[in-house]
Order: structure tokens, then sequence, then C-alpha cells
């Protein structure tokens, strides 16, 4: 973008959907979300800022930088649309001391803002959200005691909104149900539900949340100093032991996403934390040679289950990052997603109808010619998610959370067990 002294960058005005235009389908055991604009704001890390070539550091080659998954040119196309912008008077400025170093056959070049720690982004997006398996009334309220409400969570849909996912997370779901749960003449908004502990997005079960902060910090106190106990059912692969116990200390990889352990245990290290979890055999289905295994973590690291089972030579059975497989069932029935998935992308035109309905009626409604779906957003005319990574999102492992307890105040179940927790169900 070509710039002149004492002119600020011009940065364009764009609508955006609000939450109530979210679009959901049900089909197929699949929930998804229809495409929509979301406004990413981010505050600048130093990390960032970090480069070794000083030109480099300006926001099209910083965000293309840490979020590679798409090219240099969409970057620098949604700046110059006004998509990605900096939330600072002074950002044109603050890219001026690379004009000063510039030659006359640069003149050309496009030159973008200087990034500095602590600055505001913004990134409007069209966002795509991956579909997750859930019924329409799959996310069920199991009980409410006092400020605790005990949720039924399904496996592929994660708690909070993260990454990708947003409208597809259990507080979304949770938060766009909850006037139903309040009575019809109270006018105020629903209270807040706040997750008092994790559980994996693969992972299905008993998910509890506070409807108040105070009530939160009472309850992940008593959590996070392993207060509680937690019960948790897998299927694993092989003849489990009757009852073991795993110490094995661990650690979590952020790049890989996966615990990590140290191949001698006696030896303390900084890179891994105390962990422990003990094990009792259900049952064994000797058809499958599997067995169902009650996990009692008594510690909290993150896939210490997952990791521990894997540590003991029986991996849950399909989970495919800690030594499980698929089975030939699931394989078919991620196959089957994939191809409604794709179906269902190419044969929904709703979003181009929208955009003529827009155009026609100037509807304030809809905004989606705002963005412009075959020039600004790499994966329109896809109504909804899919990929390589598809096939993995959709994972389900064999991993239930089935109780909570604290001593003899309270007792949270999720039951019944899932469909895999009987012989002869895969």
């Amino acid at each position: 973008m070509h710039e002149k002294e004492g002119e600020e960058d011009e940065v364009k005005s764009i609508d955006i959907v609000h939450e109530d235009d979210t679009y959901i389908v049900f089909q197929n055991g699949l929930r998804l979300s229809k495409p929509y604009a979301f406004d990413f704001i981010a505050n600048v890390k130093r990390r960032w800022c970090e480069v070794e070539n000083e030109e480099e550091n300006n926001i099209v080659d910083i965000f293309h930088k840490e979020f590679p998954n798409l090219p240099r040119e969409y970057y620098a196309q949604a700046f110059k649309d006004g998509r990605l912008r900096v939330e600072d008077k002074n950002a044109s400025s603050v890219s001026r001391s690379h004009k000063k170093k510039r030659k006359k056959e640069d003149d050309e070049k496009e030159y973008f803002p200087a990034l500095v720690p602590g600055q505001t982004v913004r990134h409007l997006v069209h966002k795509h959200e991956p579909p997750v398996i859930c019924s329409e009334n799959e996310i069920e309220i199991l009980e409410e005691v006092d400020d605790i409400v005990a949720v039924r969570k399904p496996a592929t849909v994660p708690v909070h909104p993260t990454g990708q996912y947003r409208n597809n997370s259990v507080v979304e779901i949770l938060r766009q149900r909850l006037p139903e749960m309040n009575d019809k003449k109270n006018t105020s908004p629903p209270p807040p539900l706040l997750p008092l502990h994790r559980l994996d997005r693969n992972v299905s079960g008993l998910l509890l949340m506070a409807k108040t902060s105070k009530a939160a910090k009472i309850a992940t106190d008593l959590i996070v100093s392993n207060k509680v106990r937690k019960e948790y059912v897998a299927r694993v692969k092989g003849l489990f032991s009757k009852e073991t116990t795993c110490e094995v200390p661990l650690g979590f990889c952020g790049k890989t996403h996966v615990a990590t352990w140290p191949s001698d245990s006696s030896t303390p290290s900084p890179l891994y934390k105390s962990a422990k979890t003990s094990f009792t055999l259900i049952k064994h289905f000797s058809e499958l040679d599997e067995s169902l295994v009650r996990c009692v973590p008594e510690t909290g690291r993150t896939h210490q289950i997952r990791a521990h089972l894997k540590i003991l030579g029986h991996p849950i059975a399909n989970d495919v990052v800690y030594g499980g497989r698929l089975s030939p069932r699931q394989t078919k029935l991620q196959d089957e997603y994939q191809k409604m998935c794709h179906s269902f992308t190419l044969n929904d035109d709703r979003l181009r109808r929208e955009d003529a309905r827009a155009a026609a009626t100037n509807d304030d409604t809809f905004k989606w010619d705002k963005i412009k779906h075959t020039t600004e957003c790499p994966h329109c005319p896809l109504v909804c998610w899919f990929g390589s990574r598809a096939t993995h999102d959709l994972e389900a492992i064999y991993l239930h959370c089935i109780k909570y307890s604290f001593k003899e105040s309270w007792t949270f179940e999720c039951l019944p067990l899932p469909n895999w927790a009987e012989e002869g169900s895969f």
C-alpha cells in the first residue's frame, strides 16, 4: 500500500454479522455451523516481533508467520481491504522508518505497518467451524445442585470456544439454551456457566460448571488441590491386570499437543511433573481382546490417563495419538461423515441466495456481501469445514468421565455409559 507522509492509513468500515445470524444444521448426527463473519482480536506478543529482518516486522509478514495456514497474499489483500488492521492511530507512522531506507527501484513495493508488543490487532475473517458429532439435544443438563450444574458432554465437542471452534462448543451451545432453563417471566440475562475442569474435546462424559464466580472458585480450588475424586471409564487394548497404579511423571509438548515422559522415571527432571493414576479392570472383551477399565487420576496432568495407559502397554483402543487405531466400523463412519460434509457443501447455495437478497433489499440482517466468498475467503463457497484434518477432528475416543465426588458432601455422575462400553458394540 503506497502512503504519503502525514497521511493515516485508510481503514474501510466493515459490518460484522451478529451472533443471532448463526445458522446451525443437524444432519446425520453432525452439528454444523454456517460460516459467519468473526472479528478476531489479539494483542501483539513480544515474540511476534522478534524477527531477524527488520522489514519482516509488519502486520502481514507476522500474521503469515504466526498463522501459516493461509498464504501471505491473503493477508496482504486483507490489509488492503481493511479486514486486517492495527487499532493504533500511529500504526502507519511506525512503519515509516522502513521508507527512509527505500531505494528508488523499491518504490513500487508494498509496505505494511510495523507492530510493537502490546498493540491490538484485528482480523475480520469468514469463520468456518469444524463439524462436531452432536445431536440437537445431546448436551444434557444432568443435575443442578445450588450453583453447580452437571452436564453430559459429547465427544468431539470442545468445552470452550478455542481455535476454529466457537458456536460448536459446550459453553456457546448452553449459552444459547440458557433462556429456556429460566423462568419465562424473568427478562434478565441468563447467568454465565463457568467450566470447573478440563475435559478433552474427543472425550465424553461429566462436565461440571458453575453459575457464579464464587461457586467456581470454591469448586476449582478443591479440584486443583486434588481433594475431589475423579473417575473415568476407558476401553483399552489387551487383557488388563486386575489392579495397577502408574506414577510415571508427565510433561506436555505444546507444538505436537502430546504428553511426554522420561525414559527413566527415577531421575527427577524439571520437564516433568508428578502424576499418578489408579486402574481397575471391569471386564475383558475376549472376542476383541480389549478391556473395560476404571481410571482414577489422583493428579491432573494433560492427557494423563491416555499417556499412562500407553506407558502400561494398554492404550485406549481407538486413541490413534497414543497407540490405538480406529476400528473398521469407525473408519466407515468417518468416511460417511466426510462424504456428507462434502455433499452438504456442494449442494447448499444458501450463502449465494442470501447475498442476492441482501443486494436486492438492502436488508441489514444479511451482511455476507461484505466478505466476498470467492475472492476474499479461501474456503468459500464451502458451507461447512472439511479437509485433511476432518477425520482427526471427528475422532471420539473410548474415554468417558463418569464421576466427580467430594467426600460426603456431593457426588455427580454421568450415566448410562456410552455404547462402546458394551461387549460387541464395535
